[in-house]
């Protein structure tokens, strides 16, 4: 299994087994922030992780950045800091 997927898989097993679910108030502002971040992938209707890979939607989708409370484990990793921990959104 290619190193990167299985970081992945393990990241999104600990994000669903310990991870804690914001509400969609802070899952909807953090999409907001991340629209405009210089890091993400538009593919039409989804919206990309360009650090991560994880896909960003607007629901409480398994694979979904935004749904999770923020750690030191996952959440926005942009390279000037979190954004949305400069916003409040942690």
């Amino acid at each position: 299994m290619d190193k990167n997927i299985f970081q992945k898989t393990i990241s999104l097993a600990a994000a669903l087994l310990t991870g804690e679910n914001v509400s969609q108030e802070v899952m909807l502002k953090r999409l907001e922030i991340c629209a405009v971040c210089d890091k993400v992938q538009h593919d039409g209707k989804l919206m990309r992780c360009g650090i991560c890979g994880c896909a960003l939607k607007g629901d409480k989708s398994l694979i979904n950045l935004v749904r999770f409370k923020q750690t030191a484990r996952y959440g926005c990793k942009h390279g000037s800091g979190s954004k949305w921990t400069k916003a409040g959104l942690d």
